[in-house]
């Protein structure tokens, strides 16, 4: 039976596929930004945070999902700072056909960011 801190050393590796453990973090990470986020919200509204049912997957970056992404029929960036994109980018980058797909998410991710935040990210 893993320990609590257990769960929290792996959970801060690197980028996992979210589940419904995970749902008050997400939730927070949506309600933070909720026009950028409706679309995923209201998925996650409706069908919960498991991808069987959600239509695609959340991936998160961190404890406290520092970096947030749906992966469905596109690739949305929600949540992160530099390193969590990257960190998700890169994760992608190693599945075979999606080397393009990750850089296109990479930079898109950053655009929005920095449009949204310049004074975090130079």
């Amino acid at each position: 039976m893993p320990s609590g801190n257990l769960d929290t050393v792996l959970r801060v590796a690197g980028p996992r596929l979210l589940d419904e453990r995970d749902r008050s973090g997400v939730q927070l990470a949506l309600d933070a930004d909720p026009v950028a986020a409706c679309m995923v919200a209201s998925r996650v509204e409706l069908a919960g945070v498991d991808s069987w049912r959600l239509g695609g997957e959340l991936w998160g970056v961190g404890n406290k999902l520092e970096g947030l992404c749906f992966a469905g029929a596109n690739l949305v960036p929600l949540r992160g700072e530099r390193l969590a994109l990257r960190a998700m980018a890169s994760m992608w980058a190693q599945q075979s056909g999606w080397e393009r797909i990750a850089e296109t998410f990479l930079v898109m991710a950053f655009e929005r960011l920095k449009s949204r935040l310049p004074e975090r990210i130079s």
